[in-house]
């Protein structure tokens, strides 16, 4: 084309009107003249335009600025913008790649036409990188080697990052939203040529999947192309997608209008109007697709739409979730599907609350049995477990009255047995999630019901499975009203009391054997505060009658079973110990009930097995937290300390044994002191008791008794030394004994008196 060339160097760079009337003249009587000319001849046309065009292309940095749009318009207005415009930008982008400036240019040159041929520009523009895609291209071979492009990678590269900025351009949408009006007859033909759009950059991203540039670019595409049109429209489009595309396609689109959801506003009336009315054909696509990712794209946007507007139109999504917890969802073998449809399932829960309830009995059984398939070992799937909780948690959170009696305890039984495998971090954190909601939202008297059915179940499945039912009684107490616990208090105390039964339970399972002590001892440790919390949560006059029905419990002399027996009281003293180290002064007098028993165990207790040892030790610290926390003179009472007084003295003869008795024994001996510091009476009783010790024919228990004498001494000092002149006969004859370490211990309760007093006793000891 020699005239075009010599237009390209000479009157194309002009800045003069004259010389733009003249370019614009000759291209108004050429070009239609050359179309009209390969039109009769059925010559390619591509060819001869691409080179007409390559000539104004060239030139185009030389053309002045303020000349380039008309100019350029006018070429693409004599050679037709629906046919080359595409042309056009394709050159000049394979010329000035990744140029803003040519990129905007572009931008204005296109924005100079209607929308319809924005969109076939647009259309065109993917034809051409489809073209680059196959072995020997066809048509792009017209345009890019004409314009010496680089790589069909590089070339496709820059065209979609044009694409992109042409539909990202504000006009264009613009252009649609006027063109989308009832009034004028466009609609169809633009939402047309948006569907034919959509579908042919779905096969160009399925074309360029491999190439992970190529792809993201793609997908960019495609949220600019989608970004302008409006939801209602949005989905018309969909479903004719829907019913005419491949498969591909169809997911794609879908995956597409996710992303849309995910930014709705759910005031958009015309988007909520729409996005429901398309749950319909979103659920036959669950039913009769046979493509299993179509369905799980189908299934998301259900959820996202029940999320977004059902609250709108709830008789819709009760419709849906008809297909959703049905056999082609929920009761399919597909892992996926299953996890999908819960989710789904989830959502409608919140959606629908009451409504959901016809759906409830069959989806809740079929729930539970996928959740117990996820945690078997040939079937196990962490997002099948966690979809199943997700589900329950929101029945629980939003329709707790209807999860009763036996739904309950299979959810109990089948958390007790999710906890007894090996699940990840993620899953664990789940299902407890779901158990302190039951703990919260269930009616006190039914959650503490299903948590008695259960105990043994929860037993048999190992210390993790205890520990979360635990958990559950934990929450139940703490976070239930004070009346209701008040009302359930009878039963909650068997329940305590069966917990506190730990130990021999545990004999009748398998943990007797493979669980270790620090187990059982961290189990027993959570049961002691749970009871705690529990009497936190009451007064004294439902309290006081519970702690003699323990204490009964624990020392019943119709229990036949010794060991039993003496479990029990392990388990019942520390319980103890813990209430007087928590409520302190405020129980001290709860020591009324229990005197007699701790005296005549202390005096009949052999300690000669490891529980009884383990007993006496018990005890013996209970004791020190209630002298230790004495602050109305409770142990002043005769009544009260002479009992006990005998009972604990007595215990020194237990050092001819090797029984130690620090740091129990002597420490509980000290602190009683203490409380009873008042009373020289008592004080003498105590050091009578002591003192006689003193002439045992074991050094073990002579040394005990010096031992506690020296705590007694450096603990009161000369309010206990004021028994003194009984201590003298003792200390002169223990200064001089057969055992060395008696005699050193001797030494250093003199040196302590001496110390006290600021005398010496060598004259009261002559």
């Amino acid at each position: 084309m020699p005239i075009f060339s010599n237009i390209s160097k000479g009157i194309l760079r002009q800045s003069d009107e004259h010389s733009t009337q003249i370019l614009e003249m000759t291209m108004a009587s050429v070009i239609p003249a050359i179309m009209e000319s390969l039109e009769k001849r059925e010559q390619d046309r591509m060819r001869t335009v691409s080179k007409i065009m390559l000539n104004f292309v060239a030139s185009f940095e030389h053309v002045p600025s303020q000349r380039r749009l008309n100019i350029f318009g006018a070429l693409v207005n004599q050679l037709g913008p629906d046919d080359f415009l595409h042309a056009l930008l394709v050159l000049l982008v394979d010329k000035f790649p990744q140029d803003e400036q040519i990129l905007q240019f572009c931008a204005n040159v296109t924005d100079k036409y209607g929308p319809e041929t924005q969109l076939i520009c647009l259309e065109k523009l993917i034809i051409v990188m489809l073209d680059l895609q196959t072995p020997k291209p066809t048509m792009s071979i017209h345009l890019l080697p004409v314009a010496g492009a680089t790589t069909p990678e590089n070339t496709t590269a820059n065209l979609l990052i044009l694409f992109t900025a042409l539909a990202l351009d504000k006009r264009l949408r613009r252009a649609i939203t006027r063109a989308n009006v009832p009034q004028v007859d466009l609609t169809q033909t633009v939402r047309l040529l948006f569907s034919n759009l959509i579908e042919q950059i779905f096969v160009l991203s399925e074309a360029t999947h491999k190439r992970g540039r190529l792809s993201t670019l793609c997908i960019r595409a495609l949220d600019a192309l989608l970004d302008n049109v409006p939801t209602p429209e949005l989905v018309q489009i969909l479903q004719n997608l829907l019913t005419s595309s491949d498969p591909k396609v169809s997911r794609q689109a879908l995956k597409s209008f996710e992303y849309r959801l995910d930014n709705a506003g759910q005031n958009e009336k015309s988007a909520q109007s729409a996005c429901l009315s398309f749950i319909p054909q979103l659920s036959d696509l669950i039913v009769k697709s046979p493509d299993r990712l179509l369905q799980l794209s189908a299934l998301t946007c259900i959820d996202r739409i029940s999320e977004i507007y059902g609250r709108k139109n709830t008789a819709i999504i009760e419709a849906a979730m008809t297909v959703v917890s049905g056999e082609f969802c929920l009761g399919s073998t597909d892992k996926e599907l299953e996890v999908a449809g819960l989710l789904c399932l989830s959502t409608s829960v919140e959606v629908l609350g009451d409504e959901f309830t016809s759906h409830l009995p069959g989806t809740l059984k079929t729930t539970l049995g996928l959740l117990s398939s996820s945690i078997s070992t040939a079937t196990r799937s962490t997002r099948l477990h966690n979809a199943c909780y997700s589900f329950l948690a929101a029945l629980l959170l939003h329709m707790a009255w209807m999860v009763t009696g036996p739904s309950l305890d299979s959810i109990l039984q089948v958390s007790h047995d999710s906890a007894d495998t090996d699940m990840d971090e993620e899953c664990i954190s789940e299902r407890r999630t779901t158990l302190r909601l039951m703990a919260k939202r269930i009616e006190a008297k039914e959650c503490l019901a299903t948590l008695d059915r259960t105990w043994i179940h929860a037993v048999n499945r190992g210390p993790t499975a205890l520990q979360e039912h635990l958990q559950v009684l934990n929450d139940t107490i703490a976070h239930q009203s004070k009346s209701a616990i008040a009302m359930q208090s009878e039963f909650l105390w068997e329940l305590l009391l069966k917990a506190f039964d730990l130990r021999c339970t545990l004999q009748d399972t398998h943990l007797s054997t493979t669980s270790k002590a620090f187990e059982l001892q961290e189990l027993e440790d959570v049961v002691r505060k749970i009871a705690i919390q529990f009497v936190y949560r009451i007064n004294d006059a439902l309290f006081r009658p519970m702690f003699a029905k323990g204490l009964h419990w624990a020392t019943n002399a119709n229990v036949n079973n010794a060991s039993t027996r003496m479990n029990r009281q392990i388990a019942w003293y520390s319980f103890v110990h813990s209430l007087f180290e928590n409520l302190k002064s405020i129980v001290t007098s709860y020591a009324g009930l229990i005197i007699e028993n701790v005296s005549e165990t202390m005096k009949t207790n052999p300690l000669q097995s490891s529980e009884s040892k383990q007993l006496w030790k018990t005890i013996i610290l209970m004791l020190h937290q209630s002298f230790e926390h004495d602050q109305d003179d409770f142990w002043q009472s005769p009544s009260h300390f002479s009992p006990i007084c005998n009972a604990l003295v007595s215990q020194i003869k237990y050092a001819a044994e090797g029984i130690p008795m620090n740091p129990e024994l002597i420490p509980a001996i000290t602190e009683l002191a203490a409380a009873a510091a008042d009373s020289e009476t008592h004080h003498k009783e105590l050091n009578t008791a002591i003192l006689q010790h003193m002439r045992s024919d074991s050094a073990a228990v002579r040394c005990a008794a010096v031992q506690c004498e020296l705590s007694l001494t450096k603990r009161l000092g000369e309010e206990w030394l004021t028994l003194l002149p009984g201590m003298l006969p003792f200390i002169n004859e223990l200064q001089e004994d057969d055992d060395e370490i008696v005699e050193a211990e001797t030494i250093r309760w003199i040196t302590l008196i001496e110390e006290i007093l600021g005398e010496s006793l060598g004259p009261m000891l002559q």
